[in-house]
C-alpha cells in the first residue's frame, strides 16, 4: 500500500507508486536516514520541557553542559590529530617536509582511519554504484552533458589503505566504524572510479524548482526530431560523445526488511520525463539532492612541456615528496547534477551541437572538394559560404561552452561549503554535534521512564520523540551508538547498564544529582590526562576549574 506524502511526487511504502506516467526507475528510495537535522538548543529545550515533575532541571542542564563539553575534548583531540596528519598532503602548504616514504605511509594511513570514523560519526554514507549510476543516467537544472575524467586521478593512496583497513592490522578500525565485513563492501566503490576517490554524502531529500524552461524544453525536443529524422549521424554522434549507453540503475531493495513500510520514495522529475504538452507551460522539476556531499582525491603528478615552456605550468620539482591529497565538501548538490562536484570534470558539447556541426560539414565537404578541384566560380562561392558556416557554428558551440562554465562555476560558488583543514574542522564539529544529540536523547527520554527499557524499547521511545516533538521528522536513531556512548562503559556513565537473569539487557537513567558527581569526576580525570610538557621538559597540571561555555549555544 502506498502512502502519498505529495500527490505524484513523494511516496511512503515498500514499493513505488505504480502509473503510466513514470516507469519504477523514475523513483528513489530515501530511507530514514541517521542524521538528527535540528539544532542543540531546540532539542535540549523540548528534552527540558517533558522532564516529570520530580527530575530538577537545573541538575539535568548541568549535566548535559558537562557531558556536552567532555564530548568536545575528544572531538579536539580527534582533530589535532586530523590537522596535524594532513599537515603532510596539504596541498596549500609551503613548508618543507623531510618525511620518510615510511612515514608518510604511516601518516596516511593514520589520517584516512580518522577521517572515515569522523565521516561515519557525522552520519554520512559512502556514495554506491547504485547512486552514481542513478547520477549519471539524467540531468536536472544544470541541461549540460559533463565528463570526468577519473584517469587523472591516483588510485594509489586510498587503495593502499584499503588493502590495509581489509587486512587483520585494520580489525581495531573495522571495530570501530561498526564494520562486519570488509571495508570494500561497506564503501561498495562505484565501478566508473572505484578506488580513485573516497565520496561521501548526509541528507538526501527533494529538490524542487519551478520555471518555464522554454529554452532548454526547445533544444530538448529539437534534439529528439534530430534524433529521428537524422537517427545515424545522432547514434554515432552520442555513441562517441558518451560511449555506449548503459542500462538505467534499478534499486535494490533488501528482501524481509521489516522496515519496509517507511520507505520514502522521490519521484525525479526532469525536463526529459515532461511531455510536449508542457512547452510553453511552468513546470515543476523534482530531484533527490545531498544535503552534503565530501569528496576526497588525489591528481596525478601530471606535466605538460608546453605549458612548462610558456610558463603556465610550474616544472615539478624532484625533490618535493609531498603527496597532495584534496578534500571537498559541497551543501545542496541534486543527484542527476552531481558530477558538477567530481574532480577533473568539463562540460562536453551537447548532442544538438555536436549533430549540427555533423550535418554542416557532410554538405560543406563536397562543395569544397568540388572547388578545390576546379569547379567553378558558383562553387568557389558555396564552398566560401558553408565554410563561413561551419566556422560560425563553431563559435557559436565555443560560446556556448564558456556560458556553461560559467554557470557551473556559478552553482559550485555558492555550493562550495569549504576545501581541505575547514572540512575537518566542519566534520569533526558535525561529529561532535551527532554524538552529544544522540546522548542527550536517550537520557532525557530514559528519565521519563518508570523502569528500565531494552534497546528496541528505547529506540521506539526516542523515535517517537523525534517525530512526536520535530514537525514528523522520520530518523533511523542508532540506539546501539547512543546506550554505548551514554551508558557504563564508557566515560560517561548517565545510563546504568542492567543485565538480567534471562541475557536480556536493559537500561536505566541515572538521577541528574548522581550523574553530576560522575561527570565531574570524568572531566578532571580527562584534565589531569590532558597535562603538557614545556620546553624545559617539566610537565605542569592542567587547569583543575576550566571556564566552561553554556551548552546548547551554537557559537
Amino acid at each position: 500500500m502506498v502512502e502519498w506524502v505529495e500527490e505524484g511526487l513523494v511516496a511512503r511504502g515498500a514499493e513505488p507508486p505504480k502509473s503510466d506516467e513514470w516507469t519504477r526507475e523514475d523513483w528513489v528510495v530515501v530511507p530514514p536516514g541517521t542524521h538528527l537535522p535540528f539544532s542543540k538548543r531546540d532539542l535540549i529545550r523540548k528534552l527540558r520541557e517533558q522532564l516529570p515533575p520530580h527530575i530538577d532541571r537545573a541538575s539535568f542542564d548541568a549535566c548535559l553542559q558537562l557531558s556536552a563539553h567532555i564530548v568536545h575534548a575528544r572531538a579536539f583531540r580527534t582533530l589535532e590529530g586530523l590537522k596535524d596528519d594532513f599537515s603532510y598532503f596539504d596541498p596549500t602548504s609551503k613548508a618543507p617536509t623531510e618525511a620518510t616514504e615510511a612515514e608518510l605511509q604511516e601518516r596516511e594511513r593514520s589520517f584516512f582511519s580518522n577521517l572515515l570514523l569522523a565521516l561515519v560519526r557525522g552520519n554520512f554514507l559512502p556514495m554506491s554504484d547504485e547512486l552514481y549510476r542513478k547520477a549519471i543516467d539524467q540531468r536536472f537544472v544544470l541541461d549540460v552533458p559533463i565528463k570526468v575524467r577519473w584517469e587523472r586521478l591516483d588510485d594509489t593512496p586510498i587503495r593502499s589503505f584499503m588493502d590495509y583497513a581489509d587486512s587483520d592490522g585494520g580489525a581495531e578500525l573495522r571495530k570501530r566504524l561498526g564494520v562486519e565485513g570488509t571495508l570494500t563492501d561497506f564503501i561498495q566503490f562505484p565501478d566508473a572510479f572505484d578506488q580513485k576517490a573516497f565520496v561521501f554524502h548526509r541528507g538526501l531529500s527533494p529538490m524542487q524548482h519551478e520555471g518555464a524552461f522554454i529554452a532548454a524544453k526547445g533544444d530538448l525536443w529539437l534534439t529528439r526530431i534530430l534524433r529521428v529524422i537524422a537517427y545515424p549521424i545522432v547514434w554515432a554522434v552520442e555513441r562517441y560523445l558518451e560511449g555506449p549507453k548503459q542500462p538505467r540503475a534499478t534499486t535494490k531493495l533488501a528482501k524481509d526488511d521489516p522496515d519496509a513500510w517507511r520507505r520514502r520514495w522521490v519521484r525525479r522529475l526532469g525536463l526529459e520525463n515532461l511531455p510536449l504538452s508542457e512547452l510553453f507551460k511552468r513546470s515543476r522539476l523534482q530531484e533527490p539532492a545531498y544535503r552534503e556531499m565530501v569528496v576526497v582525491f588525489r591528481l596525478h603528478a601530471v606535466g605538460s612541456k608546453l605549458l612548462e615552456r610558456l610558463g603556465i605550468q610550474k616544472q615539478p620539482d624532484p625533490n618535493e615528496h609531498r603527496r597532495r591529497l584534496h578534500i571537498k565538501i559541497f551543501r545542496d548538490i541534486p543527484l542527476a547534477d552531481s558530477e558538477i562536484v567530481f574532480p577533473e570534470n568539463t562540460p562536453q558539447m551537447r548532442t544538438l551541437d555536436a549533430v549540427l556541426l555533423t550535418i554542416t560539414a557532410l554538405v560543406a565537404a563536397p562543395a569544397v572538394i568540388r572547388a578545390a578541384q576546379g569547379g567553378g566560380r558558383a562553387a568557389l562561392v558555396l564552398a566560401a559560404v558553408l565554410v563561413a558556416y561551419v566556422s560560425k557554428v563553431v563559435g557559436q558551440y565555443l560560446r556556448a561552452r564558456k556560458l556553461r562554465m560559467a554557470r557551473m562555476t556559478q552553482e559550485l560558488y555558492h555550493k562550495t561549503r569549504d576545501n581541505d583543514v575547514g572540512v575537518l574542522q566542519y566534520l569533526v564539529d558535525a561529529g561532535e554535534e551527532q554524538d552529544f544529540k544522540e546522548i542527550a536523547l536517550v537520557y532525557g527520554v530514559l528519565l521519563n521512564e518508570d523502569g528500565a527499557l531494552t534497546s528496541k524499547e528505547a529506540d521506539e521511545r526516542v523515535e517517537a520523540f523525534i517525530r512526536q516533538h520535530f514537525s514528523g521528522l522520520d530518523v533511523d536513531f542508532e540506539i546501539d551508538d547512543a546506550l554505548r556512548k551514554a551508558a557504563d562503559g564508557d566515560t560517561l556513565g548517565l545510563l546504568e547498564r542492567i543485565d538480567d537473569a534471562d541475557g536480556t539487557t536493559r537500561y536505566r537513567a541515572r538521577p541528574p544529582e548522581e550523574v553530576y558527581d560522575l561527570l565531574l569526576g570524568t572531566w578532571q580525570n580527562f584534565a589531569r590526562r590532558m597535562r603538557v610538557e614545556p620546553q624545559d621538559g617539566r610537565a605542569t597540571a592542567a587547569t583543575a576549574a576550566p571556564q566552561l561555555a553554556p551548552v546548547g549555544s551554537d557559537g
